[in-house]
């Protein structure tokens, strides 16, 4: 149970972390217009981004061990798309974050036909960009649509988390698979912010581990 708790912190601490990146994210406009600002705050937002990664990936890891005590296939199953979605979200992060700064501290030095190879990669990483949210929006959708099952069907977790969890994995992941998703900064922003919310609320039921023991 204690260790339940910590990890309850660990994943609430993550998600929050998260949260406090998208309130920083500047766009590639913002940069190339005042770069001495919004470059090294790019790169500090997607350094916090990485670093929430091992910590949300315990909290996690101890919700599948919690939900396995009595739906362990779907425990695994949620747990492994999880950590996919993490592994994307974490290139996404280092595309936006570290490489797109590279490149705009170079572009705005640049003139003529190295000014526009130096765009085209910079157009080049936002599309690598795109390709692992868009994993990291599936992955991640797919794992609360297991275990938001598996809440319902009798875990031992709140079930307004199965039934939130239910209805936003689902839209998400018919949204992503119908190539309708849109991941500007305002939209993933969004994303982050709802899957908070259930990350949040999963997050309290670990913490809460000491006051309500296993079934």
């Amino acid at each position: 149970m204690e260790q339940d708790r910590e990890s309850g912190w660990m994943l609430i601490g993550g998600t929050l972390a998260s949260l406090v990146t998208m309130t920083m994210h500047p766009n590639v406009r913002q940069m190339l217009d005042d770069f001495a600002t919004y470059g090294p705050r790019n790169v500090v937002a997607h350094g916090l981004a990485l670093l929430a990664i091992p910590f949300t990936l315990v909290g996690y890891g101890a919700l599948a061990r919690r939900l396995a005590t009595r739906h362990a296939a779907s425990a695994r199953l949620g747990y492994a798309c999880v950590a996919i979605a993490s592994g994307a979200v974490a290139v996404a992060a280092i595309a936006s974050g570290l490489l797109s700064t590279m490149l705009v501290a170079r572009l705005v030095r640049l003139d003529g036909s190295e000014e526009a190879f130096a765009r085209a990669l910079l157009g080049y990483t936002g599309l690598v960009n795109q390709a692992f949210a868009t994993v990291f929006v599936a992955g991640w959708s797919l794992a609360m649509l297991v275990w938001s099952l598996a809440v319902l069907r009798g875990a031992a977790l709140a079930r307004w988390l199965g039934w939130y969890g239910l209805l936003l994995g689902g839209v998400l992941l018919v949204v992503t698979l119908l190539g309708r998703l849109r991941l500007d900064v305002h939209h993933f922003g969004l994303i982050v912010v709802a899957q908070g919310v259930w990350t949040i609320g999963a997050g309290v039921e670990l913490v809460r581990s000491r006051a309500r023991p296993h079934a």
